[in-house]
């Protein structure tokens, strides 16, 4: 004689299977998201850096091209001679807000930067979804999900002075930096609002996640 389970058991089982589902997966979004944060970024910042070390080959060295005032009307033009033809399928558009002019590029893995048309400043989102056109302007300063949507960077081979920037391709923002930062100062900036624990402006949390080999540490302020 075979016995099954009973509907009362079954419902009971089916429970404590609901209840371990609700505990995991919150836990489970949040590490994936995570791994697609920090896979984006490194991508993000090694294809970039590729793209100028092969503009370099057909132009020179990146100082000498490097321009804060060479876009113009142009931009577009300029920038995909310098960099955007070196890029595996991308896609650019260009816009403006309040302030200034950028472009926008898309990468086919659902990733885009924006960058100033001076070329210096990068706003990387591993996820497009997450770019609104409202939030991305400047609201007193200040621009809505930075260090969760998105994550800055700065491109300036002649900043002279400036070792984390000169001579160098695209890096995390470390703009108010010296040579010899510590940890504490990209969490907590350095007598600035960056920090990305108790800054402000958070734009040191880039920095942060270079500074751990691209991983989102365990202390990282800002949950997903």
């Amino acid at each position: 004689m075979k016995r099954g389970f009973t509907l009362s058991e079954l419902a009971v089982t089916l429970g404590i299977l609901g209840i371990f589902a609700v505990l995991i997966l919150p836990t489970f979004i949040s590490n994936y998201k995570k791994h697609v944060i920090e896979t984006r970024l490194k991508k993000f910042y090694s294809s970039m850096n590729n793209a100028i070390t092969m503009s370099e080959v057909e132009h020179g060295d990146k100082k000498d091209w490097f321009c804060t005032n060479c876009c113009g009307i142009d931009c577009l033009d300029y920038f995909n001679e310098y960099i955007g033809k070196y890029i595996y399928k991308l896609e650019i558009e260009s816009f403006n807000d309040s302030l200034a002019d950028y472009i926008a590029g898309y990468f086919n893995d659902g990733s885009m930067f924006i960058v100033k048309k001076d070329m210096r400043d990068w706003f990387f989102y591993p996820e497009s979804k997450n770019f609104d056109f409202k939030d991305f302007e400047h609201v007193n300063g200040l621009r809505k999900g930075l260090g969760t949507n998105f994550w800055i960077f700065n491109f300036a081979p002649t900043a002279v002075g400036n070792a984390n920037l000169h001579n160098k391709g695209i890096e995390a923002y470390k703009s108010g930096l010296g040579p010899d930062f510590t940890r504490d100062d990209l969490l907590n900036g350095t007598g600035n609002n960056y920090g990305c624990k108790s800054g402000q402006h958070k734009v040191y949390c880039t920095a942060l996640i270079q500074y751990e080999g691209w991983k989102i540490p365990d202390d990282y302020p800002i949950k997903f």
